[in-house]
């Protein structure tokens, strides 16, 4: 059986901060393999990329997302407790809360509300000799999140909401002083969200039953009882900061449409290449470089061995 091929770094971490997106890919050219070892964090790390990899990461018998993500982005982006840590039935159960919300009516209710932000925003830029693209996004999707959600904003409270979801988001990658900002963010945040649910538990927060912020607030484990207060934030956050995520990517559009301006034209002239086109943005400016797992039991994959614990 052939040996996984390893790079020869004692710890590639630093190497990961400074090289970021192109970290997996550098190696496995430079290797010839779609699969290495690397230590990361002074742990043994097994690194893959390509389809077959995707589909055995989604393998729910051989690996599992429990204990996998490193401390820092629990602390930082994923929080502790959420969906991203779970395996299983559980995992299911949990995945279930978000895809409900997310059907067709949820998305096309989202997007109604962006574009209506975004319209208000465009009015207010064009009074301004200058704006800064990525904040001014992250604040309209900001409010138009939490408009969505159910959840209530003081007119003064959505530039402090913002800041703390675009701060987790920024200080995934970051270390020192970057990555403390995020993580002060996040307690922040997640004490605003646990206070907004144990509102709507109380009944002094009146929201409709079927608004994200009220089902989220009264999901049910698999175990019939109540989301922790908790992990019932921590998923709140998970509703909303993908959401202020997303600002990254217009701001990459807007990068290609400058570059590429022929294309203005072509999406303005057919609606059809308007999924096409972010999908291509998507692809060029991949948001987050890799996943994380760990190997449940000992198992054989393209005539390499992976050890339980990995």
């Amino acid at each position: 059986m052939p040996t996984i091929p390893r790079d020869a770094s004692f710890d590639g971490s630093v190497s990961l901060l400074r090289e970021g997106y192109d970290f997996i890919r550098n190696r496995c050219e430079r290797l010839g393999s779609d699969v290495f070892r690397v230590r990361l964090l002074m742990q043994d790390t097994i690194c893959m990329t390509g389809e077959d990899a995707a589909r055995l990461f989604y393998d729910d018998r051989r690996l599992q997302r429990a204990h996998a993500a490193p401390r820092m982005l629990q602390k930082t982006l994923f929080g502790q407790g959420g969906v991203q840590g779970l395996d299983g039935a559980a995992h299911r159960q949990r995945k279930g809360l978000f895809l409900a919300l997310l059907d067709e009516q949820g998305v096309a209710e989202m997007v109604r509300l962006g574009n209506a932000e975004w319209s208000a925003a465009i009015d207010d830029w064009q009074n301004r000799e200058r704006i800064v693209l990525l904040q001014e996004v992250q604040l309209l999707l900001t409010r138009a999140a939490c408009r969505w959600a159910a959840v209530p904003l003081a007119p003064d409270e959505a530039q402090q909401r913002c800041e703390q979801l675009a701060a987790m988001i920024d200080g995934t990658g970051g270390v020192a002083a970057r990555h403390w900002q995020a993580r002060r963010a996040r307690k922040a945040a997640e004490d605003w969200a646990a206070g907004l649910i144990q509102q709507v538990r109380d009944g002094t927060l009146n929201v409709a039953a079927d608004q994200p912020l009220a089902v989220v607030a009264r999901h049910a484990e698999l175990n019939g009882r109540p989301l922790e207060l908790k992990i019932a934030a921590v998923e709140l956050l998970n509703l909303l900061r993908p959401i202020v995520a997303v600002s990254r990517f217009v701001v990459y559009a807007v990068e290609e449409l400058l570059t590429h301006p022929q294309w203005r034209k072509r999406l303005q002239e057919s609606d059809a290449l308007l999924e096409p086109f972010a999908q291509e943005v998507r692809r060029l400016y991949a948001f987050f470089p890799f996943v994380a797992a760990r190997v449940k039991q000992d198992f054989e994959w393209n005539g390499y061995r992976f050890t339980q614990g990995t």
